[in-house]
């Protein structure tokens, strides 16, 4: 545990995680800019391996096209409108299907509510 959770947790407040599971830069840029929260907040991103990691972000990195998925999820994430491929995605993962940047205050709810937050991005529909 870092220094920065264990403060946090003695002082009650514990450290959120996001795993976000997308191929979609300006997806998890999104993420990262709108739902991290240093300190309180973590993000880590599941993404496609490239050239080098980059400084100062919490990925994972995978071989392939397509980022393996977890078995549930909570959210299946996209930027543009729902359609039948995102939807199979959320029912199949157990998730709620949402659109940024009109769930933006919704998932920011969700985020305060729960310690820790799946999302999937939708173009991993198969």
């Amino acid at each position: 545990m870092s220094g920065i959770a264990k403060l946090t947790t003695l002082l009650g407040n514990s450290v959120k995680t996001i795993e976000l599971y997308s191929t979609n830069s300006t997806l998890r840029s999104w993420v990262r800019e709108n739902l991290a929260r240093p300190g309180r907040v973590e993000v880590i991103e599941h993404c496609k391996a490239g050239p080098k990691s980059r400084a100062n972000v919490n990925e994972v990195q995978h071989e392939g096209v397509f980022v393996p998925l977890p078995d549930s999820a909570d959210i299946v994430l996209t930027k543009s409108a729902l359609n039948s491929k995102t939807e199979w995605l959320a029912a199949r993962l157990n998730a709620l299907p949402a659109v940024i940047p009109e769930a933006d205050s919704w998932l920011r709810d969700k985020v305060a509510k729960m310690d820790k937050l799946v999302i999937v991005g939708a173009e991993q529909a198969r």
